[in-house]
């Protein structure tokens, strides 16, 4: 037997040797490679979740500010996806009934303050919305969003447990889905196929129709029975999140990445909108020239039990003191909802109503059945001003389109037909000036001119005016808005309402037609020499003064009604002004307002009403707005109890006190002013 030297020996082991060390370096660069790996998909994981984040801020910010670019409609409201890829909801595209209900992101969208985000593989993100919050073009199945409002999103977690059930009663359904998709896999056997046949370009603003850029199924997964690609509303077939790995081999099954938005996250959003355009109407209301900084009177909740009874609490009532729903410095606030003078829909709401015709005669000229001329003298400007006679309080006063730029105030008015007495005019042979008629001075302090007026000592022609207003019943007055009324506002005193005037020139007043305000004016003319006052009218000559006279000049149509807070017309059609309260601080009553006085804490004397601040220190306010979040209905003690707020609002800030708390639920509280 050949013998092995020992320096073979040793060559023999030295290979031993480096095979076991390869070994053993292959399992360290094996377990490198996979470490590598997973720090690779976690730092991608990150990325895809700050995009995620930042997409849905953008989204709920969206949801805030939807009342500045669309104007009409309140906060709360979500986009449409991009089924194009051109970054913006299509035109013709309805995400509430239509079968396309998953889209790109719309990060180009007007009111999206987003840029053109892309997950860790690339792709731009993808995104399904509620039919309850969709911004749709066809608002067909529920167009009020409040706090109450619901989702109708069903998600899943990795375990196929679910997180938010749309089909559950109340629904815990979420409003919105935003999906960073990743990169292509196996869904169902067949590679996710992203490619691009024709000239599309995945990553510009122009529409793309490639399936390898806008079908979802290229995109999204599908684990089990549920398919990101494939939601529809109010139904379990709805997301599920991932990554989730196949349980053989540890491959991806699903890798899409998703973040919810929640009712409560896009309500809380539409409460501080719907907060802040309260507060904005109040400080407008307080505001130089609008009721010197005295706050209105507000309303208690008596007797309230359902939503119903609360809109029946408009029209409101005018007479605050003394009557059942008056409640002094907390309560809810009487507002016109939209306009008070212009042409656009608002509230009706119960108010006074007064209402003038100043007719202006300077340099009048009309033309007279004699085919003489009629002209006043310019050296005397003259205003007649009548007051129509309208009843003390009115229903349904509201402002509504016509069209056009024309607005109407209308209102419940009877039938109304004023006369004016007659007035007197001379008009001397050797007048200065010649020619021109003068109105008789009011020597006897009547308030009216008369014949006897007009005794001048010399030869005169006498000239009788009278005017006739005639208003339809049930209409007011339609308006020319192209020159914007002059506004006025009489602050509220100790026991009465503040008031806003509108004046308006004559020339802006629509007259004619069949249920429009009527204007005329007819005059007499005794043209035979008076020398004494004692001699009588015999009349020789009629006519009339035609519309166009009347109302050119400087006429003038002045309208006086109550004056409130004006809110959005969307407050009042996603019912937010039901389960909103302001307090002030009891000084503040209409009246001659008064600062409150902080004191230290404890002091009873004390009159500003507090919040605790974050070290449990008392913070003093001289006026808050409470909303509330989601509530029901409904009488809980079923003790049929007058004052129901304990069914709207929290523990503590549904008591007529002067402490309240952000504390105490779901309430949403904003300061409106610090004494």
């Amino acid at each position: 037997m050949k013998r092995i030297s020992r320096q073979g020996q040793s060559g023999y082991a030295l290979i031993l040797l480096v095979l076991a060390l390869m070994g053993v370096g292959g399992v360290v660069i094996a377990g490198y490679t996979q470490g590598a790996k997973q720090q690779t998909e976690h730092q991608q994981y990150l990325h895809n979740e700050r995009v995620l984040k930042e997409a849905k801020q953008a989204l709920l910010q969206y949801a805030y500010n939807y009342p500045v670019n669309n104007s009409g409609r309140g906060p709360g409201r979500l986009p449409c996806p991009d089924t194009d890829n051109d970054g913006s909801p299509n035109s013709s595209f309805n995400c509430i009934s239509g079968s396309a209900m998953v889209g790109r992101f719309p990060w180009n969208d007007d009111g999206m303050d987003f840029y053109d985000a892309r997950d860790a593989s690339g792709s731009r993100l993808w995104y399904a919305v509620s039919q309850n919050f969709a911004n749709s073009i066809s608002p067909t199945v529920n167009d009020v969003i409040n706090s109450d409002t619901q989702g109708t999103i069903t998600v899943a977690d990795v375990s196929g447990a679910i997180l938010h059930d749309a089909t559950s009663t109340p629904s815990s359904g979420v409003v919105a889905v935003i999906i960073a998709p990743g990169p292509a896999i196996d869904r169902n056997g067949t590679r996710q196929d992203r490619s691009v046949a024709n000239s599309d370009d995945r990553f510009d603003t122009t529409a793309d129709s490639d399936p390898g850029i806008v079908d979802p199924v290229n995109y999204l997964d599908i684990y089990g029975t549920v398919d990101n690609a494939d939601f529809i509303n109010n139904n379990a077939n709805g997301f599920i999140t991932g990554p989730i790995r196949n349980r053989a081999d540890g491959s991806l099954a699903l890798n899409d990445q998703m973040i919810v938005v929640t009712a409560a996250e896009v309500a809380a959003m539409a409460e501080k909108a719907t907060l802040q355009a309260y507060r904005n109407a109040i400080l407008d209301y307080l505001g130089p020239g609008r009721a010197n900084g005295v706050y209105p009177w507000l309303f208690n909740y008596a007797g309230i039990t359902t939503v119903a009874e609360l809109d029946s609490k408009f029209p409101l009532d005018s007479d605050f003191v003394g009557t059942p729903n008056y409640h002094d410095n907390y309560g809810r606030i009487p507002a016109l909802f939209g306009n008070y003078f212009a042409a656009n829909d608002s509230q009706p709401i119960e108010t006074t109503l007064e209402a003038t015709l100043t007719i202006d005669y300077l340099n009048r000229i009309v033309t007279d059945t004699g085919g003489g001329n009629l002209e006043f003298a310019s050296t005397q400007p003259f205003l007649q001003t009548l007051t129509l006679p309208v009843p003390g309080t009115l229903t349904n006063v509201h402002f509504e389109d016509s069209g056009g730029g024309v607005g109407r105030l209308s209102t419940n008015l009877p039938a109304l037909q004023i006369y004016t007495v007659p007035l007197y005019f001379w008009k001397g042979s050797h007048g200065d000036p010649p020619g021109e008629w003068i109105l008789c001075t009011d020597v006897n302090g009547n308030g009216f001119s008369e014949i006897s007026d007009c005794d001048t000592g010399i030869e005169l022609e006498i000239l009788r005016v009278e005017f006739q207003v005639f208003i339809p019943a049930g209409v007011g007055f339609d308006i020319d808005y192209s020159v914007a009324p002059s506004i006025a506002v009489d602050a509220a005193t100790a026991g009465k309402h503040a008031y806003i005037t509108a004046t308006v020139p004559g020339s802006s007043l629509v007259l004619g037609g069949s249920n429009t305000p009527g204007i005329s004016a007819s005059y007499q003319i005794d043209r035979h020499l008076h020398f004494e006052s004692g001699d009588s009218f015999s009349v020789e000559e009629t006519g009339n003064l035609t519309v166009a006279d009347l109302l050119s000049g400087d006429t003038e149509l002045s309208l006086k009604m109550l004056y409130y807070p004006e809110l959005p017309i969307w407050a009042f059609d996603n019912g937010w002004h039901n389960a909103i309260r302001m307090a002030y601080a009891d000084t503040y009553k209409p009246g001659v307002p008064v600062d409150c006085v902080p004191l230290p804490d404890g002091d009873p004397t004390n009159d500003c009403l507090f919040l605790p601040d974050e070290q449990g220190a008392r913070r003093d306010i001289a006026s808050l707005l409470v909303i509330a979040g989601e509530h029901d209905w409904v009488d809980e003690n079923s003790d049929g109890m007058a004052d129901e707020l304990r069914d709207v609002f929290d523990d503590g800030n549904q008591n007529n006190n002067l402490s309240f708390s952000t504390a105490r639920g779901n309430d949403e509280l904003l300061i409106i002013a610090e004494p």
